[in-house]
């Protein structure tokens, strides 16, 4: 009997930090290996209108070949010479960064280790640097995280059975 209490103490112990675990996961995020640019993001208000030529709300990532990521997105402030929709294309590497030729500007785009911001640096004019946070993702990256809520899921409805 005192085995019995013993061996069910001890499977609830681990079965605790498997829980606790999975659901650190779905509540922070996975950290990826692999950078995932496409999405839409929303842009914070960080990046100067007055004087500098900003993206308005919201842009949009895809990917139109391996090596390259492709920026949409309506733009405001001080943006004479650009449409009021820009189209860019940055080459990407094989880490989380990437650099875009905007007019005579060069700006380091940082993709989060988690795929779920993009921090854009203009070493020109610091002033026009910014984040975005996504809030759209491809299937792709919706499937990874619907993979840990699943698992989170079933380990929660396995402890109630037992």
């Amino acid at each position: 009997m005192y085995i019995q209490k013993m061996s069910k103490t001890i499977f609830f112990f681990f079965y605790s930090l498997i829980t606790i675990y999975f659901f650190s996961i779905c509540i922070k995020g996975t950290i990826s290996s692999t950078p995932n640019w496409v999405g839409t993001y929303q842009t914070d208000d960080a990046c100067d209108t007055t004087v500098c030529c900003c993206f308005s709300n919201q842009f949009v990532v895809s990917e139109p070949s391996n090596n390259q990521i492709q920026i949409t997105g309506s733009v405001t402030g001080q943006c004479s010479g650009f449409p009021s929709t820009i189209s860019q294309t940055a080459s990407i590497s094989t880490d989380f960064q990437a650099i875009l030729m905007l007019n005579t500007q060069t700006i380091r785009l940082q993709l989060g280790q988690d795929n779920s911001y993009i921090s854009y640096v203009n070493y020109i004019y610091p002033a026009c640097s910014g984040s975005a946070l996504r809030i759209s993702y491809n299937a792709a990256s919706m499937k990874s995280m619907n993979l840990g809520l699943v698992i989170f899921i079933l380990s929660v409805t396995v402890g109630i059975m037992i």
